[in-house]
């Protein structure tokens, strides 16, 4: 083999390592957004059951305490019987994700 011919081996070998790289720099960009995704939806899940659970826990009030429950109803913009809000706060805590049974 001359030196020409050693050269184009090279070369082509080269070649192929760059192409080699740039398959394994596109997958692994690939994998690191499907990753960022799966991340990114973790959190939404965990602020929304973070949310639900603040909201079970003011329902919660609103149903143990009537001084509460008259708080909130106020503030709500809800006028009326007292007992019928803390009744569909409860019935919201119990039915909120679609339980319907006891």
């Amino acid at each position: 083999m001359n030196r020409t011919q050693l050269k184009d081996l090279f070369e082509g070998i080269g070649f192929v390592a760059i192409i080699a790289s740039l398959v394994f720099v596109g997958i692994e960009s690939r994998n690191s957004t499907k990753q960022a995704i799966l991340t990114n939806q973790a959190l939404e899940i965990a602020s929304y059951q973070e949310l639900m659970t603040n909201i079970e826990a003011i329902n919660t009030l609103a149903v143990e305490s009537e001084a509460a429950a008259s708080v909130l109803s106020e503030n709500w913009g809800e006028t009326g019987d007292l007992n019928r809000f803390r009744q569909t706060r409860a019935l919201y805590n119990l039915y909120r994700h679609g339980v319907f049974y006891v």
